[in-house]
Protein backbone atom coordinates (compact mmCIF):
# COMPACT_ATOMS: atom_id res chain seq x y z
CA UNK A 1 0.00 0.00 0.00
CA UNK A 2 2.85 2.39 0.82
CA UNK A 3 4.39 1.74 -2.56
CA UNK A 4 1.12 2.41 -4.38
CA UNK A 5 0.56 5.67 -2.48
CA UNK A 6 4.14 6.84 -3.07
CA UNK A 7 3.98 5.89 -6.76
CA UNK A 8 0.77 7.87 -7.17
CA UNK A 9 2.26 10.90 -5.43
CA UNK A 10 5.48 10.75 -7.46
CA UNK A 11 3.86 10.21 -10.86
CA UNK A 12 2.41 13.26 -12.67
CA UNK A 13 -0.88 12.60 -14.47
CA UNK A 14 0.49 13.80 -17.82
CA UNK A 15 3.38 11.30 -17.78
CA UNK A 16 2.21 8.07 -19.38
CA UNK A 17 5.42 6.01 -19.09
CA UNK A 18 8.29 6.21 -16.60
CA UNK A 19 11.62 4.41 -16.83
CA UNK A 20 12.05 1.88 -13.99
CA UNK A 21 15.29 3.48 -12.76
CA UNK A 22 13.60 6.88 -12.63
CA UNK A 23 10.65 5.43 -10.72
CA UNK A 24 12.98 3.93 -8.11
CA UNK A 25 14.77 7.28 -7.80
CA UNK A 26 11.47 9.11 -7.31
CA UNK A 27 10.29 6.66 -4.65
CA UNK A 28 13.53 7.02 -2.69
CA UNK A 29 13.42 10.80 -3.02
CA UNK A 30 9.77 10.97 -1.96
CA UNK A 31 9.99 8.66 1.06
CA UNK A 32 13.64 7.97 1.97
CA UNK A 33 12.75 6.57 5.41
CA UNK A 34 10.81 3.82 3.69
CA UNK A 35 12.75 3.20 0.46
CA UNK A 36 16.40 4.17 1.14
CA UNK A 37 19.09 2.50 3.24
CA UNK A 38 17.49 3.72 6.50
CA UNK A 39 14.40 1.61 5.82
CA UNK A 40 13.42 -1.43 7.86
CA UNK A 41 14.56 -3.52 4.88
CA UNK A 42 18.10 -2.22 5.44
CA UNK A 43 18.85 -1.51 1.78
CA UNK A 44 17.73 0.99 -0.80
CA UNK A 45 14.97 -0.02 -3.20
CA UNK A 46 16.22 -1.51 -6.47
CA UNK A 47 14.59 -1.92 -9.86
CA UNK A 48 14.48 -5.68 -9.30
CA UNK A 49 12.75 -5.37 -5.90
CA UNK A 50 10.29 -2.86 -7.37
CA UNK A 51 9.46 -5.31 -10.14
CA UNK A 52 9.07 -8.26 -7.76
CA UNK A 53 6.75 -6.24 -5.56
CA UNK A 54 4.60 -4.95 -8.40
CA UNK A 55 4.25 -8.32 -10.10
CA UNK A 56 2.45 -9.51 -6.94
CA UNK A 57 -0.37 -7.10 -7.82
CA UNK A 58 -0.19 -8.04 -11.50
CA UNK A 59 1.66 -4.93 -12.68
CA UNK A 60 4.50 -5.77 -15.05
CA UNK A 61 7.15 -3.63 -16.63
CA UNK A 62 7.25 -3.11 -20.38
CA UNK A 63 9.46 -1.40 -22.92
CA UNK A 64 8.63 1.90 -24.57
CA UNK A 65 9.41 2.98 -28.14
CA UNK A 66 12.99 3.88 -27.10
CA UNK A 67 13.55 0.35 -25.75
CA UNK A 68 13.57 1.57 -22.12
CA UNK A 69 12.16 -0.74 -19.49
CA UNK A 70 9.61 0.92 -17.24
CA UNK A 71 5.96 1.18 -16.30
CA UNK A 72 2.85 2.62 -17.90
CA UNK A 73 0.71 4.81 -15.65
CA UNK A 74 -2.47 3.19 -17.02
CA UNK A 75 -1.38 -0.16 -15.53
CA UNK A 76 -1.63 1.33 -12.02
CA UNK A 77 -5.09 2.90 -12.28
CA UNK A 78 -7.04 -0.20 -11.26
CA UNK A 79 -4.82 -0.82 -8.21
CA UNK A 80 -4.98 2.85 -7.19
CA UNK A 81 -8.79 2.77 -7.40
CA UNK A 82 -9.13 -0.51 -5.52
CA UNK A 83 -6.85 0.83 -2.78
CA UNK A 84 -8.86 4.05 -2.46
CA UNK A 85 -5.90 6.17 -3.52
CA UNK A 86 -7.93 7.68 -6.34
CA UNK A 87 -11.73 7.83 -6.46
CA UNK A 88 -13.59 5.00 -8.11
CA UNK A 89 -15.39 5.77 -11.33
CA UNK A 90 -18.94 4.52 -11.64
CA UNK A 91 -21.30 4.64 -14.63
CA UNK A 92 -24.27 6.99 -14.37
CA UNK A 93 -27.18 7.59 -16.71
CA UNK A 94 -26.61 10.32 -19.29
CA UNK A 95 -28.55 13.51 -18.65
CA UNK A 96 -30.14 13.56 -22.10
CA UNK A 97 -28.39 16.74 -23.13
CA UNK A 98 -25.23 16.53 -25.16
CA UNK A 99 -24.27 14.06 -27.84
CA UNK A 100 -24.18 10.83 -25.83
CA UNK A 101 -26.71 8.21 -26.87
CA UNK A 102 -28.98 6.51 -24.35
CA UNK A 103 -26.71 3.44 -24.42
CA UNK A 104 -23.49 5.35 -23.77
CA UNK A 105 -22.46 5.27 -20.12
CA UNK A 106 -21.18 8.50 -18.60
CA UNK A 107 -18.52 8.20 -15.92
CA UNK A 108 -18.27 10.43 -12.88
CA UNK A 109 -15.89 10.05 -9.94
CA UNK A 110 -17.30 8.90 -6.64
CA UNK A 111 -17.03 11.55 -3.94
CA UNK A 112 -14.23 10.85 -1.43
CA UNK A 113 -16.86 10.93 1.34
CA UNK A 114 -18.42 7.84 -0.23
CA UNK A 115 -15.32 5.67 0.21
CA UNK A 116 -15.49 3.12 2.99
CA UNK A 117 -13.10 3.94 5.83
CA UNK A 118 -13.64 3.30 9.52
CA UNK A 119 -14.25 6.58 11.30
CA UNK A 120 -11.98 5.67 14.21
CA UNK A 121 -8.98 4.56 12.13
CA UNK A 122 -6.37 6.95 10.80
CA UNK A 123 -4.57 6.19 7.56
CA UNK A 124 -1.50 8.41 8.05
CA UNK A 125 0.77 8.98 11.02
CA UNK A 126 -0.04 12.19 12.89
CA UNK A 127 3.70 12.84 13.42
CA UNK A 128 5.29 12.17 10.02
CA UNK A 129 2.34 11.51 7.67
CA UNK A 130 3.66 8.05 6.78
CA UNK A 131 0.96 5.54 5.78
CA UNK A 132 -0.35 3.40 8.64
CA UNK A 133 -0.56 -0.23 7.59
CA UNK A 134 -0.83 -2.21 10.83
CA UNK A 135 -4.21 -2.24 12.58
CA UNK A 136 -2.61 -1.21 15.88
CA UNK A 137 -0.88 1.74 14.21
CA UNK A 138 -4.14 2.82 12.59
CA UNK A 139 -5.96 2.66 15.91
CA UNK A 140 -3.22 4.67 17.67
CA UNK A 141 -2.80 7.09 14.76
CA UNK A 142 0.99 6.81 14.89
CA UNK A 143 3.46 4.66 12.97
CA UNK A 144 6.02 2.33 14.48
CA UNK A 145 9.09 4.52 13.91
CA UNK A 146 11.38 4.83 16.90
CA UNK A 147 12.72 8.36 17.27
CA UNK A 148 12.29 11.21 19.80
CA UNK A 149 9.33 12.81 17.99
CA UNK A 150 7.36 9.58 17.73
CA UNK A 151 8.27 8.46 21.26
CA UNK A 152 7.12 11.80 22.70
CA UNK A 153 3.80 11.53 20.86
CA UNK A 154 3.28 7.97 22.17
CA UNK A 155 3.88 9.16 25.75
CA UNK A 156 1.51 12.11 25.27
CA UNK A 157 -1.25 9.85 23.96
Amino acid sequence: MVMLMDLYAAWPEDEHFVNANELVRRLIQRNPDYWDTASAYGRALTVQRLGRTLVQIKIRSSKNSRDQRGYARADFLKSWRQSGIIPRIEPVEPSGSGEASANTPVFEPVEPSQTVEPATARTICRVCSAPLLAPASRAAGICGKRNPEHDAERVAA
